[in-house]
């Protein structure tokens, strides 16, 4: 995320331990996790999290670089504007996404992606695979990307609370569910004979935002392979919206000059 240009932190963002596969309680000890009530979770989470406004801590980090923004998060059915801004209050980047196109804006290249919605290729750069838009918020949400569950189950392990699939171009993921709240705790996946995880960590702090009492994970650590680095979020705040939000909201022009790319799928 170079390219995007927010601030240079000078201090070092405090060290997380390497993320490891959870380790769940004796199999006796916990109650079984049946695919249909993963599945059944997953569907109420999507429904009560289609609909919020909140704002979060980003920060990216690789072996040569911190970096960091504050962000703002609208997503209102098949509409979603994210904005990150610098310390200083400038924007530094904008996604917007409606139910036919997709845009993104970094102010300090003066370069705008745009294409279809569903386009991928933009977060190439940054996660190492293509990732839609879209597919990126249900990660940060907790929600596992619907072309992840549509027809790519090979097994459940109900007893333990794992998941595996693939995906048709070969990535193969699993994922781990805590077998009391049936969220989602860890998810691993290998792209490319490359490691990817991300973790949900800090139930317990979500319970002052205005969604249901940890329904979301207050922080969100993926790790990327060797020199990508991380990627965190930390949520400062997320409620449900009622109404349709300002149509302003979602009315964004390129700048004059604004050097403009095709998206991919």
């Amino acid at each position: 995320m170079k390219s995007i240009g927010w601030i240079l932190l000078t201090l070092g963002l405090s060290a997380c331990a390497s993320l490891k596969t959870p380790t769940n309680p004796p199999i006796q000890n916990i109650p079984f996790v049946s695919l249909q009530e993963f599945l059944t979770e997953q569907n109420e989470r999507m429904k009560n999290l289609e609909r919020v406004r909140g704002k979060a801590l980003i920060r990216f980090t690789d072996s040569k670089n911190s970096l960091f923004g504050e962000s703002r998060l609208i997503r209102f059915l098949e509409r979603s504007l994210l904005d990150v801004k610098d310390p200083m209050g400038r924007t530094r980047l904008w996604i917007l996404a409606n139910e036919k196109n997709l845009t993104i804006y970094e102010e300090d290249s003066q370069t705008a992606w745009r294409g279809p919605q569903g386009s991928a290729s933009y977060f190439r750069t940054y996660f190492g695979m293509d990732l839609p838009w879209e597919e990126l918020q249900e990660l940060w949400l907790g929600i596992l990307p619907k072309s992840w569950k549509k027809k790519n189950l090979l097994t459940w392990e109900f007893k333990a609370g794992v998941y595996e699939g693939a995906l048709k171009d070969k990535t193969s993921f699993r994922f781990w569910v805590d077998p009391e709240s049936r969220q989602i705790k860890l998810i691993s996946w290998i792209h490319q004979a490359r490691e990817y995880q991300i973790a949900y960590q800090d139930w317990d702090a979500c319970s002052a935002l205005e969604i249901q009492k940890k329904l979301l994970a207050h922080r969100v650590v993926m790790n990327l392979p060797g020199e990508l680095g991380k990627f965190e979020l930390e949520w400062e705040n997320l409620s449900t919206i009622e109404e349709s939000p300002n149509e302003l909201n979602f009315q964004k022009g390129l700048p004059k000059g604004t050097r403009l790319i095709p998206l991919t799928k």
